[in-house]
């Protein structure tokens, strides 16, 4: 009995996320950087492998722990697998402070929540 109500759950919820529309997804993480350190952003290109999604954009935005905006990236993601480096964006040798990741389109990405680590 459990498992028919989960499979009906399960099979309203997916028809539920074949309606929902979505252009964006993003994460934020914390930033501590020492001389001779990174951090690196990693994702999954999900959309394109899932749905064949091509035309996505990465935007990163750097912030110092005070809230400053220190740089911003935007970049056209081609690869099923990205690797970006934070250090890219900064001059000194130690910060403190957050990036913000977000993935756009003018296509339905249908899932909201990228697999991304830093």
């Amino acid at each position: 009995m459990i498992k028919n109500a989960m499979q009906s759950s399960l099979s309203k919820d997916y028809d539920a996320r074949m309606k929902w529309h979505t252009n964006r997804a993003s994460a934020v993480f914390p930033v501590l950087i020492r001389k001779g350190c990174d951090v690196r952003i990693l994702a999954l290109n999900y959309w394109r492998i899932k749905n064949n999604i091509q035309n996505i954009s990465a935007t990163y935005r750097l912030y110092s722990q005070s809230g400053e905006l220190i740089s911003i990236i935007a970049e056209k993601i081609i690869n099923d697998h990205n690797d970006f480096s934070v250090n890219s964006m900064l001059t000194v040798d130690n910060f403190d402070g957050m990036i913000e990741v977000e993935y756009s389109s003018e296509d339905n990405l249908k899932y909201a929540f990228p697999g991304i680590a830093a």
